[in-house]
C-alpha cells in the first residue's frame, strides 16, 4: 500500500478481541494509554493523580487491577473481570 508522497505503508489490522464467556469464568485485559505524540508529560504529581483514578474507576467498574505501571508518556495495566 502506498501513501502520501508514495511511501509504502503497511497496514496491520488489530485481531478481534478475545472473548470469554461467562462459564468460563474470569478475563484479563491487558489496558494502554499513551500520551499524544508520545510526550513526556506526566510528572510526579500526575502520576500520583493518575494511580488514584485507576483504583477509583477499578471500584466504580467492578475491575481488579492486577499490576501497573506509571511512567511518563503512558501507562499499561492487566487488570482482570469476571464474567
Amino acid at each position: 500500500m502506498t501513501g502520501i508522497f508514495g511511501i509504502q505503508q503497511v497496514a496491520w489490522m488489530r485481531r478481534a478481541r478475545i472473548k470469554v464467556a461467562a462459564a468460563d469464568g474470569e478475563a484479563v485485559y491487558h489496558c494502554i494509554t499513551r500520551t499524544v505524540n508520545g510526550e513526556y508529560l506526566i510528572d510526579d504529581v500526575g502520576k500520583e493523580v493518575l494511580r488514584k483514578q485507576l483504583w477509583q474507576v477499578a471500584d466504580y467498574c467492578g475491575v481488579e487491577v492486577l499490576t501497573y505501571a506509571l511512567l511518563t508518556n503512558h501507562f499499561p495495566s492487566f487488570c482482570g473481570c469476571r464474567t
